[in-house]
């Protein structure tokens, strides 16, 4: 089988191999020059554009055969990000800036390698749960090929407190508050290590 008629990224790479594995010697050919023996190859096409490859295949009886096919190597779509910020209290917004020339963009975030969102690209992102966070996003141009980007465990969102308190004896209701004294306590049920109060 010879390669796909487009490839994608140079160097690109495409496996091969002899349908009809009758011949004892055969040889593959990329742009005229020797690149693999054998039934089965790896062919490396070094540079964008159009590249010939060629199959010389000869059997036991010294009979040779030749098939020859082309092969498009196309550039990888151009893609650059930038996400910010980069930390803060949950839930966290994120705003992203993407440059390409790709013609479709999609998105993918992780936390801790656990997907959490797959779909197209937004430039606005909301990430609600504490811990390290992925976003990559990937970019595909006319012909099919991809650039994948990643900001790989780089946005450190931070727990957000939890945050209550109890008054003794009963304070009422916004509308209808009892008068502070000195007789009152309040008990802090907050998750965090340090509290400041505010008594208006």
């Amino acid at each position: 089988a010879m390669p796909d008629e487009v490839l994608c990224g140079a160097p690109a790479y495409s496996d091969v191999h002899v349908d009809t594995p009758s011949a004892t010697d055969v040889y593959w050919n990329v742009d005229g020059e020797l690149e693999a023996i054998g039934d089965s190859a790896t062919l490396e096409i070094p540079t964008a554009g159009w590249h010939w490859i060629e199959l010389v295949a000869t059997n036991e009886y010294g009979c040779t055969n030749l098939s020859l096919d082309s092969v498009e190597v196309q550039p990888l779509p151009s893609l650059s990000f930038t996400a910010a910020p980069l930390m803060g209290c949950g839930p966290l917004d994120i705003d992203l800036t993407v440059v390409t020339n790709a013609t479709e963009l999609n998105m993918e975030v992780y936390q801790e390698d656990v997907l959490l969102f797959e779909g197209p690209y937004a430039s606005f992102v909301t990430l609600e749960e504490s811990g390290m966070h992925q976003i990559d996003i990937i970019a595909v141009d006319e012909t099919g090929c991809l650039t994948r980007v990643s900001l790989q465990d780089s946005i450190h969102v931070f727990p957000t407190p939890t945050v209550e308190f109890i008054p003794n004896p009963y304070a009422g209701t916004l509308a209808n508050p009892h008068p502070l004294n000195s007789s009152w306590a309040f008990e802090n049920g907050s998750d965090a290590g340090e509290s400041l109060w505010d008594f208006g």
